[in-house]
């Protein structure tokens, strides 16, 4: 920058050439001082990019002045402040569903086996037994049914006085109880009772998982 002298505290005298100097001098100052960085689009605003004077950036502006909400595609995040996808609220709502949900078709729990494996739950209904005074039984097919390890079973009868009882039932010297063999059948055995209803709800993992 050229500087313009002032001799014995007079003003120089002004012509062309030096107001002109007079003028890139100032216009220099300020530009040095407060110049914008180039770029930005539209709706951006500067904000401080460090705590340097004059070092400044294009940025998006956010909603009311607020901070940014970071969106999460997964239900493994721990954050208290981070939003969940929708695609990952659908998953959620999944999950919960399926883990209240009892159907005659295979339902994925979203429960985890001890071996690392996904869990299912499916509904059977059993065939009937009636007493005959020996033991009698009743059996459904599992053949369908691409299990590796059953996790759980749980049945429950009603029985011809209209009672409902949990299997196993047992009361003084009859019972009901119920069993899976080799052979892939589901069977319920008894003596002294016989049924009008009997539903099994078993959960396992697959071998193809």
């Amino acid at each position: 920058m050229e500087k313009i002298n002032f001799k014995n505290g007079q003003a120089p005298y002004i012509n062309d050439t030096n107001l002109n100097q007079l003028q890139e001098n100032i216009e220099e100052s300020i530009n040095s001082k407060s110049s914008l960085p180039t770029g930005g689009i539209t709706g951006q605003v500067l904000a401080k990019a460090s705590n340097t004077d004059n070092d400044v950036e294009w940025v998006n502006q956010t909603s009311g002045g607020e901070s940014s909400i970071v969106v999460e595609d997964t239900l493994e995040s721990d954050s208290i402040t981070n939003a969940l996808s929708a695609n990952q609220g659908k998953e959620l709502n999944e999950k919960i569903k399926n883990m209240t949900t009892y159907s005659a078709e295979e339902i994925n729990t979203g429960k985890t086996w001890i071996d690392g494996k996904t869990i299912y739950r499916r509904i059977l209904n059993i065939p009937n037994v009636t007493s005959t005074g020996s033991l009698t039984s009743s059996n459904v097919s599992l053949e369908n049914i691409d299990y590796e390890t059953i996790t759980e079973i749980k049945a429950i009868a009603k029985l011809t006085s209209n009672d409902w009882v949990a299997i196993p039932y047992v009361y003084q010297s009859n019972f009901l109880t119920i069993a899976l063999n080799d052979t892939k059948k589901l069977y319920v055995y008894t003596i002294g009772y016989s049924t009008s209803k009997i539903t099994a709800i078993i959960e396992y993992t697959k071998t193809t998982d």
